[in-house]
C-alpha cells in the first residue's frame, strides 16, 4: 500500500522549466522505502503548486539570468510504501509525524546549502494532505470505518527561493540519516542575516556565530593533532577573564593547534573580523549600530568568510557540506 503525503510550504520554489528534479528513496525501519519527490509531483512538469493560479505556476515576471522563466512551486510531496496503515477513523498515523520531520530538515538542508535566511518554518503550522493508494498508485475501495485520507489546512503568506536540479540533488543526498545536519554557527549567522533591519542584533549574532565555530574547530583540530586532553581542559577550565579571547583563539591558539593563524595568514579577513568585533562591542557597550545597512551586510558577509576559512583548516571529512555555486 501506499500514501501519498503532500505538504505545503510557507515559500515559493523558483525553478529552471528545463530542470527535472530526481526523486530521492530513503529506507526507514518502519517503511518499506520513502520517496520523496521534491518539489515536483509524481510528474516532473509541472511543478507541484497548489492553490495557484496557471499563471503563477509559470512566473513569466521572475526568469533566471539567462532569461529562462521560472516555474513556480510550492509544496513537498512524499511517498510512503509499506504492507499497511493505520487507516481506522479517529486513530492516528504516525506517517504524517514522520512526513513533517522530513519536511522540516528538507526546508533546514535548503535554507542552509541556498543561504536562504528568510527560510525557516519556526511557529509554521504546514497544511497537509495525506491520500492512500493501492501499490499502483490507483484509489482504494471504500469500506466501513476506515479512511482513504487525512489533512490539516492553515493560511500562509509565502516567501520564496531558488532552487535548480543540481541543487536539489545536493540537498537531497544530505536527507540520509547520518548526514549531519547544518552546523549551528552557520544556524546562527542565517537567523543574523533574517534579522535585519535590525543591524545591532544582527552583527552580535553574527559575532556569536564565529565564536562558536572557533570554539568547536579549535576542538576538532586539538583532536586531530592530538593536544593533550589535560593541557587543553587547564586552557578551557580557568577561570572567564584568563581563557583565551576570540582573537588569541583565531590567532595564536589555532597557530600553536593548528599551524594556521587568521591574523598571519589571510590579514585582510583578519582586519574586517576586527570591525566585527569593535561593531559587536559598540552595540553591547555602547547601543551603537552600524552606520548603514551596507556597513552591516559587509559585517555579516565578513563573518561567513571567518566561518568558510576556519572550515578549510579542517580535515575534509570534518568540513561542512560544499555548496553550489
Amino acid at each position: 500500500m501506499l500514501a501519498r503525503l503532500r505538504v505545503l510550504l510557507p515559500v515559493r520554489i523558483h525553478t529552471r522549466r528545463s530542470d527535472s528534479f530526481q526523486p530521492k528513496v530513503l529506507h526507514h525501519p518502519l517503511y518499506r522505502w520513502i520517496r520523496i519527490n521534491g518539489f515536483y509531483g509524481v510528474d516532473p512538469k509541472p511543478p507541484l503548486s497548489i492553490g495557484l493560479e496557471p499563471s503563477e505556476v509559470i512566473a513569466e515576471g521572475f526568469r533566471w539570468a539567462e532569461g529562462e522563466p521560472a516555474l513556480v512551486a510550492n509544496a513537498v510531496e512524499l511517498t510512503f510504501s509499506r504492507e499497511s496503515f493505520e487507516r481506522a477513523a479517529g486513530m492516528t498515523d504516525p506517517t504524517v509525524e514522520i512526513g513533517l520531520k522530513l519536511v522540516e530538515r528538507l526546508v533546514a538542508l535548503t535554507r542552509y546549502m541556498t543561504r536562504a535566511h528568510w527560510l525557516h518554518l519556526r511557529g509554521a503550522i504546514l497544511p497537509w494532505n495525506l491520500r492512500y493508494l493501492a501499490d499502483d498508485g490507483g484509489e482504494l475501495e471504500k469500506t466501513e470505518g476506515f479512511v482513504r485520507g487525512r489533512g490539516a489546512a492553515q493560511m500562509s503568506i509565502p516567501a520564496s527561493v531558488w532552487i535548480t536540479a543540481p541543487r536539489w540533488q545536493q540537498i537531497a543526498e544530505r536527507l540520509d540519516a547520518d548526514s549531519p545536519e547544518p552546523s549551528e554557527p552557520d544556524t546562527l549567522l542565517l537567523d543574523a542575516f533574517e534579522l535585519l533591519p535590525h543591524d545591532g542584533p544582527a552583527v552580535v549574532l553574527a559575532f556569536t556565530a564565529v565564536e562558536v565555530a572557533a570554539n568547536q574547530t579549535l576542538a576538532r583540530l586539538a583532536d586531530v593533532h592530538r593536544v593533550s586532553p589535560r593541557a587543553w581542559e587547564w586552557i578551557h577550565a580557568r577561570r572567564h577573564d584568563q581563557r583565551p579571547t576570540i582573537e588569541e583563539r583565531l590567532g595564536t591558539l589555532m597557530q600553536a593547534v593548528a599551524g594556521r593563524s587568521l591574523e598571519v595568514d589571510a590579514p585582510a579577513l583578519w582586519g574586517r573580523f576586527q570591525r566585527l568585533r569593535k561593531a559587536r562591542n559598540a552595540y553591547v557597550h555602547e547601543a551603537s549600530a552600524p552606520a548603514t545597512p551596507a556597513d552591516t551586510a559587509e559585517l555579516l558577509h565578513a563573518a561567513r568568510d571567518v566561518l568558510d576559512w576556519l572550515d578549510r583548516g579542517l580535515p575534509e571529512a570534518m568540513r561542512r557540506p560544499p555548496l553550489l555555486a
